[in-house]
């Protein structure tokens, strides 16, 4: 999958007091571009134990990081309404190269 040795997955940063989630958000864009850096495939879950974090494309988007098709892949849970998903693939940047 991806032609790449590893797939690396990366949580999301989480909600909280507004310093921490700067620090936390600045934190994942280091990993995210150290991880393509690398030439590894990057894995973001959509829902990691429930717990309340910032959407992958809405920190992808928050961030202005690159997005490359070919080594990246949100992990979506099936507990969203159908119109849920439909609205998360809407919001997908276009090189995620989804319909």
């Amino acid at each position: 999958m991806f032609g790449c040795s590893y797939i690396v997955e990366i949580l999301r940063p989480r909600k909280s007091d507004a310093v921490s989630e700067k620090e936390r958000i600045a934190s994942f864009a280091d990993r995210y571009r150290r991880i393509l850096d690398t030439g590894c495939a990057l894995s973001i879950p959509d829902n990691p134990m429930g717990q309340p974090r910032y959407g992958a494309v809405e920190t992808i988007e928050l961030c202005s990081l690159p997005v490359d098709s070919e080594r990246i892949v949100m992990n979506l849970n099936t507990f969203h309404t159908k119109e849920d998903l439909n609205l998360l693939l809407e919001k997908a940047p276009p090189s995620l190269g989804l319909p």
